[in-house]
């Protein structure tokens, strides 16, 4: 078992270092769970769940293009299991990514997502706004954000790149034969089911369709549907809002919030609402709890819970 944590984090230190060596946005997706499910993996790897850029942060505030983009997963996904190797793809934002799938035999276990990357401004400027006009979202912030992440790589360095994740590749493919016995072992859901449920926590104050879900599955709404019940005997929404609720309640204990913004905060942008469900499911209203729970919380104001380290900045001055 040691010597399987030490090549476990050999391979997410090697992801680190290539990251930091080509200054490039990595995203991991882990089509079948297996690394996400794994003790070994799941820490190091749950950061590179998604694209952790502020060009993709601007544009999954957009709903439409929270849905583009998992869509986009599955033709990627698809596309891997036709190639069975590296390829060149861009997005409908026009940035562009080299992708590698790792592969066990012929099962696609996950692809790497690498980029961000431009070899033709034109092009990539008219597909951005061509989005932009069909999206809603403002061009000229766009298009600032996303001149902040593109990475300018010559052509050798773009194909040493390419040597180098095709080989981490590989090596995440030879670890999944080394731990199969784990990756695949006893788990509660059904991958299809655990995806779903990591896919709700990541994304839990966002609007989350049946729709969203079903495509970042690479199955149909009315099947993960089913097999969410089936297999957890609760239905998606009523996860989605024990997850919100769970979250609410951490932040009721920890802040000074107003109620109003925790539940902004946690993805109820009817407050009405949020009470209705958090009474629904803990028994007593957010002001009931409050009452209850009076004296208990941490003193974090709204201030140092949107903008922690320049309040922390400003504490070790001795500011206030």
């Amino acid at each position: 078992m040691r010597k399987q944590k030490e090549f476990a984090d050999f391979l997410i230190l090697s992801l680190k270092k290539l990251e930091q060596k080509y200054q490039a946005t990595v995203n991991f997706h882990d089509v079948t769970q297996a690394f996400f499910r794994n003790p070994f993996f799941q820490k190091g790897l749950m950061p590179y769940g998604l694209h952790d850029n502020s060009f993709c942060a601007q544009a999954k505030r957009n709903d439409q293009c929270l849905k583009t983009c998992s869509l986009g997963k599955v033709r990627i996904a698809n596309k891997c299991q036709k190639r069975k190797r590296y390829f060149y793809g861009t997005c409908y934002l026009g940035l562009e990514e080299l992708i590698f799938p790792i592969f066990f035999h012929d099962k696609l276990l996950a692809f790497l997502c690498v980029g961000e990357f431009c070899t033709d401004e034109e092009k990539s400027l008219r597909i951005l706004q061509e989005s932009c006009i069909k999206n809603g979202l403002d061009y000229n912030i766009m298009k600032q954000k996303r001149d902040q992440v593109i990475v300018p790589l010559s052509p050798e360095q773009k194909q040493e790149l390419i040597q180098d994740f095709r080989l981490l590749s590989a090596s995440f493919s030879y670890a999944y034969s080394l731990y199969d016995n784990v990756l695949t072992g006893e788990s509660y859901y059904n991958p299809i089911v655990n995806a779903t449920i990591y896919f709700i926590q990541q994304h839990f104050n966002q609007d989350l369709s049946l729709e969203t879900l079903a495509s970042n599955c690479f199955c149909s709404p009315s099947y993960l549907s089913r097999l969410f019940h089936k297999s957890t005997n609760s239905t998606i929404i009523d996860y989605i809002n024990s997850v919100r609720i769970e979250r609410a309640i951490h932040l009721m204990n920890i802040s000074r919030l107003p109620l109003s913004e925790i539940a902004f905060e946690v993805g109820y942008r009817n407050f009405s609402h949020f009470s209705t469900v958090f009474k629904k499911i803990t028994q007593r209203s957010p002001s009931e709890y409050l009452l209850e729970n009076k004296g208990k919380k941490s003193e974090i104001t709204t201030e140092e819970f949107q903008n922690p380290k320049e309040v922390k900045h400003r504490k070790g001055k001795g500011q206030k």
